[in-house]
């Protein structure tokens, strides 16, 4: 059981120490960007960003935690492991798995492409403002 807790509190302290990370890096550009007589200290604004930043990394980091406990409850299987797993396959399953890898490699960049391109074309309609440019 301390185990599977730990696992998922890994989850969410990695994921707490992303968004902590992406906070700086925001905080830093917006810091760059301000031009006023009064700018805001860095340390205002790395608290605002990791404030909005932080719910969502703790809910992520939780999904991301149950779901590693369930699909591999005992311990975490190493890439070695589940290699070694795929190799003692028989030869029609691993023909399967080899014939399978491209395909799910070209669909990736297909669905990569085409959310790219909606995005686009959705954030090129009406004015810049109400696209939150």
């Amino acid at each position: 059981m301390l185990s599977k807790l730990h696992r998922l509190l890994a989850a969410i302290a990695g994921s707490c120490f992303g968004a902590l990370l992406v906070a700086w890096v925001e905080a830093r550009g917006a810091r760059a960007v301000e031009t006023g007589a009064h700018p805001p200290e860095l340390s205002a604004l790395l608290a605002a960003d990791a404030g909005v930043l932080a719910p969502i990394a703790i809910v992520v980091g939780a999904a991301i935690g149950f779901a590693a406990v369930f699909l591999e409850p005992e311990r975490p299987r190493t890439f070695g492991e589940h290699f070694a797993a795929m190799r003692s396959e028989q030869i029609f399953a691993r023909s399967r798995t080899a014939a399978l890898a491209p395909l799910v490699i070209v669909a990736a960049f297909a669905w990569t492409v085409t959310i790219a391109h909606l995005g686009r074309h959705a954030l090129a309609r009406g004015a810049a403002i109400a696209s939150g440019i």
